[in-house]
């Protein structure tokens, strides 16, 4: 008996069951709040998106603003219009320039080398 207990395996059962029991755990906390949240609302129907916001968004071309996006990101700025595009980037994202090692906003070409560009280390450190 000893010998066939040491010889299964048990541990992708538990294991997986505690995950199962966790994860209904955490949806019946979400149904709760939610319902609770309905219940609560003077106007119920105010919560939900109405069928017109949600075929509008299912029109939204989202592969092509992504594409884009991408585009753009990449796109080497000319310099008259690089310092003003990437102040407004600066000033929607409240960017700190000082924690920059490269302080000099002209230096970066493009919106991905702005966005990827390197930290100070006393800056946003790093733990193990």
């Amino acid at each position: 008996l000893v010998h066939y207990i040491r010889t299964l395996k048990w541990t992708p059962i538990p294991l997986g069951l505690g995950f199962a029991f966790i994860a209904y755990q955490q949806f019946r906390h979400v149904k709760k709040r939610e319902t609770a949240k309905i219940l609560s609302s003077p106007h119920p129907s105010d919560l939900l998106a109405s069928d017109v916001h949600v075929s509008m968004y299912t029109m939204l071309p989202l592969r092509a603003a992504s594409r884009f996006w991408g585009w753009l990101h990449n796109f080497d700025l000319p310099k008259p219009i690089r310092r003003p595009l990437l102040n407004v980037f600066v000033s929607t994202y409240n960017c700190d320039l000082k924690e920059a090692i490269i302080e000099d906003i002209d230096a970066y070409k493009s919106l991905g080398d702005f966005f990827s560009r390197q930290l100070k280390k006393e800056y946003r450190p790093i733990y193990p």
